[in-house]
């Protein structure tokens, strides 16, 4: 599926249902940043138009970004801090506490999400974040 129609069914979903966010889970290495697998990411690059596009995500009241990475808690903590360095705000780390046990639902054990982008779900960093870009900044 296009990055693209899935973000178009999630915003569609959002509207219909009323929901008051979109939560991202994005994957930190080979999504974000480019996989160097040193510790602490050294040498790693963030891919074009990532920051720009998560700027805009944290800039935007109704979204919200989770990070999704199996690295350490101090490696996830200060790429948390990097990205707030550069104007990102993360909203939850590998979780989403908003959605816990409902009615129809237990996320107990897997966290709700309406996005996601993985390299290993078939995100292709190297054009996907432009995409995503030039799609957010057109305002659909």
């Amino acid at each position: 599926m296009n990055i693209i129609k899935a973000i178009q069914i999630a915003q569609k979903k959002q509207k219909e249902r009323k929901y008051q966010y979109l939560y991202w889970c994005i994957d930190i290495h080979g999504v974000i940043l480019t996989p160097t697998y040193e510790l602490n990411n050294i040498g790693a690059t963030y891919y074009p138009y990532c920051l720009k596009t998560l700027e805009i995500l944290s800039d935007s009241p109704d979204q919200k970004i989770i990070l999704w990475s199996s690295s350490h808690s101090n490696q996830l903590e200060s790429v948390r801090r990097n990205l707030e360095d550069k104007g990102v705000d993360i909203d939850f780390i590998n979780s989403n506490p908003d959605y816990t046990i409902s009615e129809i639902c237990d996320f107990s054990q897997k966290f709700y999400f309406d996005i996601l982008l993985d390299d290993k779900a078939g995100f292709e960093s190297e054009s996907d974040w432009e995409e995503i870009y030039n799609y957010l900044l057109k305002g659909e």
